[in-house]
């Protein structure tokens, strides 16, 4: 696993990170001498305005996950439509499509509906957090971000997602023995 030591070098106006800036434990096994494979790495979709922002989220997460971005809502929804995402970071307030109705539209649609979303705000008030669970979200982070609740609650969900899988893998897996057992 990743050293949490790992120091992120980010000299800049943008509020993004605060306190410690270690990037935690991710999932990727490598050390800091040698690139990680990510050919079965997670597909993580930023969705992000800030373009600047957008670009640091990318460079730090980039290491070790798959990443593609988009910069609102709307232009999420279409590349979601073209590729396999395991997990989409969208900040909140955001032109044409906003992090909150990109969470209802993911979560409303069957296709998509199992997809993690974790939204990120500087808006802290318990009514915006109530709209965000309304939506659907499954984590709610405040911005400045600590990289390593960002990459504590990934693993998590990630985590949730693949025992997901594997439970209704099984029980699929069941049901055709059922069904074979049946025809006989």
């Amino acid at each position: 696993l990743i050293s949490n030591d790992i120091s992120i070098p980010y000299e800049g106006d943008i509020d993004f990170l605060s306190g410690d800036s270690s990037i935690g434990k991710i999932l990727i096994e490598s050390t800091p001498e040698e690139e990680p494979n990510l050919e079965n790495a997670m597909q993580i979709l930023l969705v992000e305005d800030n373009e600047e922002l957008l670009n640091l989220m990318k460079n730090i997460l980039s290491k070790y996950y798959n990443i593609t971005t988009a910069k609102n809502g709307k232009e999420a929804i279409e590349l979601i439509k073209e590729q396999d995402v395991d997990i989409v970071i969208s900040d909140v307030m955001m032109p044409e499509m906003d992090g909150l109705e990109l969470c209802r539209t993911l979560k409303n649609d069957l296709e998509t509906s199992h997809i993690p979303i974790i939204l990120l705000t500087v808006r802290s008030e318990t009514e915006n957090q109530l709209k965000a669970i309304e939506a659907g979200v499954d984590i709610f982070l405040l911005k400045p971000l600590e990289i390593a609740m960002l990459d504590a609650n990934m693993a998590n969900l990630l985590r949730k997602s693949e025992r997901t899988r594997a439970f209704i893998n099984r029980r699929l897996l069941m049901s055709d023995r059922e069904a074979s057992i049946d025809s006989k």
